[in-house]
């Protein structure tokens, strides 16, 4: 084995290491289609900042919703599909698919960052020519938030 091909799952001791998750989850991001301000009929894949490790049964995501990107709202659970008290079994697929080894419920603890001049849709304009669309607005600020919850035994 070369040194390159290395993963820390493989270094004696090293069992507990985090697992990088990243490409599951950003793959499962990529799988998403929001709104085109610039196309009505056309659906886009919203351009996302993630880093995901898997540490025990600690699932922790960072997930950046990225300057000058449209998206429909900066709400977790609409883009990432994690629900609280559910069942994640396509992650838990994708997971054993990748040979990673997954404790019997895990617990996701995410930061959820959202850049100044992230567009999202503005509810109070609603769009004239097309029913649940609205215009965009970029945000003012910078801003983040915190979630911590548990998956579902069933």
């Amino acid at each position: 084995m070369h040194n390159q091909d290395w993963n820390l799952r493989d270094i004696p001791g090293a069992s507990n290491a985090p697992a990088d998750l990243t490409p599951i989850i950003a793959e499962s991001l990529a799988h998403n289609r929001g709104p085109d301000p610039d196309n009505l009929d056309h659906r886009q894949s919203p351009d996302y900042g993630v880093v995901a490790t898997l540490e025990g049964a600690i699932l922790e995501i960072f997930l950046t919703f990225r300057r000058g990107s449209a998206y429909c709202c900066p709400e977790w659970e609409c883009h990432v599909g994690l629900r609280p008290g559910k069942r994640w079994g396509n992650l838990r697929r994708k997971m054993n698919d990748a040979g990673i080894a997954v404790k019997p419920r895990l617990e996701l603890r995410g930061t959820c960052m959202i850049e100044e001049g992230t567009n999202f849709f503005d509810f109070s304009k609603p769009h004239p020519d097309r029913s649940g669309w609205y215009g965009f607005a970029p945000t003012e600020k910078a801003w983040s938030y915190k979630i911590n919850y548990s998956e579902g035994v069933d």
